[in-house]
């Protein structure tokens, strides 16, 4: 049997892959929201948990990098 062929079963039956492990991502981040939830200023975050601001204003937004693309929050895709 073609393996693509029973990965479409697999997904048209609801079955979901492992898929790739997840990374823990930055571990800055926890800091960052605790720091913007407190009142500091998006640079001033940024500075101190030691990310760029771009970076910064992503996770403000609910962007998320994948591969060469970020997914915003609505799931428009952009390259």
């Amino acid at each position: 049997m073609n393996r693509y062929t029973a990965a479409g079963w697999a997904r048209k039956a609801g079955i979901r892959g492992c898929g790739k492990p997840s990374r823990d991502g930055h571990s800055g981040r926890a800091e960052y929201e605790r720091l913007r939830a407190a009142g500091v200023r998006r640079r001033e975050a940024a500075a101190q948990v030691g990310v760029h601001l771009r970076t910064a204003e992503d996770w403000d937004k609910g962007i998320r990098q994948i591969g060469h693309s970020r997914l915003h929050a609505d799931g428009r895709r952009i390259a």
